[in-house]
């Protein structure tokens, strides 16, 4: 019972974090379409185009950075955690 209420907190802990990263990027594209007055923002994930237009904003480097901080996080992360994201990382 005890690695079950570790694991739903985890669970928690996990869902709080994304929601809280939605907040805040559902914010900033509010507050730019306020303050600076543009009309779209464009998020790209690992493009091959050299050059990027001005609203464009290229999150692979960001993307690698959470994977490599997830994949430190797991290594010693509680059973359950780890179990699901060492059968992630070999299903795949």
């Amino acid at each position: 019972m005890n690695i079950f209420r570790k694991y739903i907190i985890a669970v928690f802990i996990c869902l709080c974090l994304t929601f809280s990263a939605v907040c805040i990027t559902a914010a900033d594209e509010a507050a730019r379409n306020v303050y600076l007055g543009d009309k779209d923002a464009v998020f790209v994930l690992g493009t091959k185009s050299e050059k990027l237009g001005g609203n464009v904003t290229d999150l692979a480097p960001l993307y690698e950075e959470i994977k490599e901080i997830i994949k430190q996080a797991s290594s010693i992360a509680p059973a359950p955690v780890n179990n699901i994201y060492w059968l992630y990382e070999n299903i795949g």
